[in-house]
């Protein structure tokens, strides 16, 4: 992903399991504050969910690498839902994707700001056809 100096948006990078670049394809990025520096975020897929195991990603914000474990789940009211779980604190995410309409999630960012990482990874992800 080509980032420019002058621009104020923050950014979404989708890395494969082998460490390569994959660029979000549709309106991916957030807006930034006017004083916050360019920051990418980056996604990886550590493994993908089959029938019987749930899926790994890892979510890079600078220097900070979060895993989660994921599963999706039955959504009757459209789009595709997701349980997220955060390995190591224990925070169980319900996470929903599809239109930008039907994106939620539980978490403290989107409940605050109307925007997370978790909707962002997984519309990356479900995207490109990942998940």
């Amino acid at each position: 992903m080509v980032l420019r100096p002058n621009s104020l948006k923050r950014s979404l990078e989708v890395c494969d399991g082998f460490g390569r670049s994959i660029t979000p394809s549709y309106g991916l990025e957030q807006d930034a504050p006017q004083d916050a520096k360019m920051k990418t975020r980056t996604i990886r897929l550590v493994r993908p969910p089959t029938s019987d195991e749930p899926g790994v990603l890892c979510i890079t914000d600078g220097n900070k690498s979060t895993f989660y474990v994921f599963r999706e789940i039955p959504c009757e009211i459209g789009g595709r839902a997701f349980a997220v779980h955060r390995l190591g604190l224990g925070s169980l995410y319900h996470v929903r994707v599809g239109a930008p309409v039907e994106c939620t999630c539980e978490c403290m960012g989107y409940l605050s700001k109307g925007r997370c990482k978790h909707i962002q990874g997984l519309l990356a992800l479900t995207g490109h056809g990942m998940v």
